[in-house]
């Protein structure tokens, strides 16, 4: 029956979709403490991925273990955002293409630094015998990221708004604006700008993963303690030594500042920067959309190989920098199970290459393959005037030659012999009126002198 509150009769009977949400208490960004720990003493309590071949009792050198720097939380840069009407006309049709001001902008940033070494990490007890252990060539780090929420709230909140109006719902206490989600709003919260107005849950975070591949801080120590050879300062050849001398006593050089010239020598390396795509797996930008209930594994190959540098004078070899080479660089997701339902877990699955080769630049023409090109030429000629008395002992040519040389030597003889010349004592000249045919015997009695 109608009432004083409700004028209209009331239906028999209704349908109605309850759902029942969990609310956290959700601290500010402020006051919010999200960086990564490393509790000590949680990696003995922590099942060993590797249990055979006594690897399982394999320890972490100290100082060669995990080690997170944390930026604090700031305030999202807004200043390459664009407006709805501006993203329109600019980028239609495109998802994310950059932020939108005046819709539902990026709130806060937070930045942290995982440093892992991959190398020089394990204490070890006792070899295993093998010729490759594999904890030393493949790692693996998982990061986890917990959620209030889980996926099973977001699929309810679909159903809620599968079978709600399209322009929203107006409740007892909310005329305007209408709401157009039920626990999203409160679960999730809301963003700025339009998404606060209007009420609109905010985004799950997106994670911009990157991996790097560089020298670790204590290298150059390293090498200087183990004096690796081709490296600046540790002559192990006896021209080295020579060369070194001389340049420090000799031209007066000042002596070698090792940890100087080793530092310039990683400093060639240019890092190594893994940058997985995300779209395959719905991320945007570069961007992992991180939901509740999944594991984002990302994996990769990597390897460092020496390049080293070979002189034209005596093979002299030094260590010119440093190669690296990227392979299998790939992303995937799996489902996690219910008692993860909350956590997103993202997976560095990292393994260095074995298969390098180290890389020796060198002259084609060295000094040493052109001396020893020119001795050969030199052998050859002896090899081939050898050769040649045999031949001409075994066809009896050396009577012959003999008598050919000689021949040659007298004609020589003969050509060195000065010449005479014999001057005319007067000058003959026919008179002008005179003629004289060529070839007649006045013509060879009034020719002039020649030379004899």
């Amino acid at each position: 029956m109608p009432t004083l509150t409700e004028a209209t009769r009331s239906p028999e009977s209704i349908t109605a979709d309850i759902a029942l949400f969990l609310v956290p208490d959700r601290p500010t960004f402020a006051a919010a403490d999200i960086c990564p720990k490393l509790l000590p003493g949680s990696a003995a309590l922590m099942s060993k991925g590797w249990n055979l071949n006594g690897w399982d009792k394999w320890t972490i050198n100290a100082g060669r273990g995990m080690t997170v720097e944390c930026n604090a939380i700031v305030a999202a840069p807004m200043a390459d955002c664009k407006s709805k009407s501006d993203y329109k006309s600019m980028f239609k049709g495109q998802y994310r293409a950059t932020c939108i001001s005046d819709l539902m902008p990026p709130t806060y940033k937070f930045k942290y630094t995982v440093k892992k070494p991959i190398n020089n990490i394990w204490t070890i007890p006792s070899k295993s015998g093998l010729t490759r252990d594999d904890p030393m060539w493949y790692f693996e780090m998982a990061h986890r990221y917990t959620f209030a929420h889980d996926d099973m709230d977001d699929d309810a909140e679909n159903q809620m708004a599968a079978k709600g109006k399209s322009t929203g719902d107006y409740l007892e206490d909310q005329t305007v604006p209408p709401r157009l989600y039920t626990g999203a709003v409160n679960y999730r919260g809301t963003g700025t700008q339009e998404s606060e107005t209007k009420l609109i849950p905010a985004n799950n975070p997106f994670l911009h993963a990157t991996a790097i591949v560089n020298f670790a801080d204590i290298a150059a120590a390293e090498i200087e303690k183990c004096q690796p050879k081709f490296y600046p300062g540790f002559d192990h050849k006896w021209y080295e030594k020579v060369m070194r001398f001389g340049m420090e006593y000799i031209l007066g050089q000042p002596k070698l500042d090792l940890q100087k010239e080793i530092k310039a020598v990683l400093d060639k390396l240019e890092p190594l920067t893994i940058n997985w795509d995300t779209s395959t797996v719905g991320g945007s930008n570069g961007q992992l959309l991180l939901k509740p209930g999944y594991r984002y594994i990302l994996t990769a190959s990597v390897g460092i190989y020496p390049i080293y540098r070979q002189t034209q004078y005596f093979g002299y070899t030094y260590i010119d920098g440093y190669g690296t080479a990227l392979e299998g660089v790939d992303i995937s997701t799996e489902k996690l199970g219910y008692l993860e339902k909350t956590d997103a877990k993202v997976i560095f699955q990292i393994s260095i290459l074995d298969n390098l080769s180290q890389m020796i630049i060198k002259h084609n023409s060295s000094v040493d393959l052109l001396s020893a090109q020119f001795g050969a030429a030199i052998a050859y000629m002896g090899l081939g005037l050898l050769l040649l008395s045999y031949w001409q002992k075994f066809f009896c040519q050396v009577k012959k030659y003999s008598a050919w040389a000689h021949m040659k030597a007298a004609e020589l003889k003969d050509d060195d012999k000065p010449a005479v010349v014999a001057e005319a004592v007067d000058s003959f000249e026919p008179p002008k009126s005179q003629k004289v045919t060529p070839g007649t015997k006045e013509a060879r009695q009034r020719r002039p002198p020649t030379n004899v």
